[in-house]
């Protein structure tokens, strides 16, 4: 990543974005194995590309990247976002 700013920036926008979007019931990020279709467990691939897409209207990409580097930064950015939520519900549990 660029600078050590921006990177910054990116991460706390990104725990911005999870506190005020994803509900507090959502207990997990990932979708258990053994899941069915209570999708009121987990968070959903809608709502991740929703994060994603909120994200990047706050954010630029250079416009010569290429899909794959673009693909790179997108899973980096789930596993910031999945991040802030395990940090985020961890401070709920132990305050609450």
């Amino acid at each position: 990543m660029e600078p050590k700013e921006h990177c910054r920036k990116f991460i706390n926008q990104a725990g911005v974005l999870v506190r005020d979007h994803v509900p507090i019931s959502i207990v997990e990020w990932h979708k258990p194995k053994n899941a069915g279709d209570e999708e009121a467990l987990y968070v959903s691939d809608v709502l991740k590309d929703f994060l994603w897409d909120s994200l990047m209207t706050h954010f630029n990409l250079p416009e010569n990247i290429t899909e794959g580097m673009r693909m790179k930064v997108k899973a980096w950015t789930l596993q910031q976002l999945a991040k802030q939520f395990q940090t985020w519900k961890k401070k709920l549990w132990a305050k609450y």
